[in-house]
């Protein structure tokens, strides 16, 4: 298997050329979602948009090292500005 390229640059993470960005979910649909799923008797859901559910299982066949890149851009200070 060929090891994954990562680049980052302008505030999103690129896998192959092509970007995995993370895009703001409205807190009221994800809340929702969430509920919905609980009533539903579902232990675990990916809430929010459709962007959100695809980095998601897109996330489960990526290396670790992959996302812990990924998580890393994503949470440093100032990263909710951008």
């Amino acid at each position: 298997m060929e090891t994954p390229q990562v680049k980052i640059s302008a505030g999103k993470v690129w896998v192959f050329g092509f970007p995995l960005i993370r895009l703001h979910d409205d807190p009221a649909t994800v809340a929702k979602q969430g509920f919905e799923a609980l009533m539903a008797g579902k232990d675990h859901i990916i809430a929010g948009s459709l962007k959100t559910k695809l980095q998601g299982a897109v996330s489960t066949v990526l290396p670790d090292t992959i996302n812990a890149e990924q998580h890393r851009h994503l949470s440093e200070p100032g990263s909710a500005n951008k």
